[in-house]
């Protein structure tokens, strides 16, 4: 997926030679909707994973089929969400 780049740092737009930096931004859109949690995206109010509530529990038996639904709704062609201890992979 091609999109506009942000810094990794600041998150602000990236900005070289007077210009905004396109590239592929699958991996950003990946980390954003994963960490936003539902309500964030004002105009997309029911996308966002909330990874963070996962931090001292389990996933619930449906939060990898759901988080697949809410990445491919966004673009990203994604198969299989699972969750192992405190890795997520996204396959």
């Amino acid at each position: 997926m091609v999109g506009m780049l942000l810094d990794e740092e600041t998150g602000d737009l990236r900005v070289e030679g007077g210009g905004l930096v396109v590239g592929d931004a699958t991996g950003q859109v990946t980390r954003h909707v994963l960490l936003a949690s539902p309500g964030e995206f004002k105009e997309h109010p029911l996308v966002g994973a909330g990874i963070y509530k996962l931090a001292n529990g389990q996933a619930g038996p449906f939060w990898g089929a759901e988080a697949r639904q809410m990445l491919r709704a966004c673009g990203v062609p994604a198969t299989r969400v699972t969750v192992k201890g405190n890795l997520v992979t996204v396959e």
